[in-house]
């Protein structure tokens, strides 16, 4: 047996922009209304309290990029260091065995 459809609430139509109940300003189709920032953002994925500020349609190219570079910063930085390491801990193996 099928399941019963309900009906579509007049206004979720296609191309039709609500009043957002929060700030009372037109909210387009797929837009959140974020309490931090009290806006309405488009395609909201969330609010990110490192950049302080809502990710969504706009900036989540730029939010992936931030990313993307911090692991690449954390990359280099762990090479640029590891032969340093490399070198304290064989000094320290020497200080130890007395050479």
């Amino acid at each position: 047996e099928a399941l019963p459809i309900a009906p579509a609430r007049p206004e979720w139509q296609p191309g039709k922009a609500t009043l957002c109940k929060k700030c009372q300003a037109p909210r387009p189709e797929r837009a959140h209304h974020c309490v931090l920032c009290g806006v309405c953002v488009l395609r909201m994925d969330h609010h990110c309290p490192w950049i302080n500020n809502c990710v969504g349609f706009r900036n989540y190219k730029f939010f992936v990029l931030l990313g993307v570079y911090a692991c690449l910063a954390s990359i280099i930085a762990v090479a640029t260091s590891l032969p340093e390491l490399v070198y304290c801990a064989g000094a320290l193996t020497r200080l130890e065995d007395g050479t």
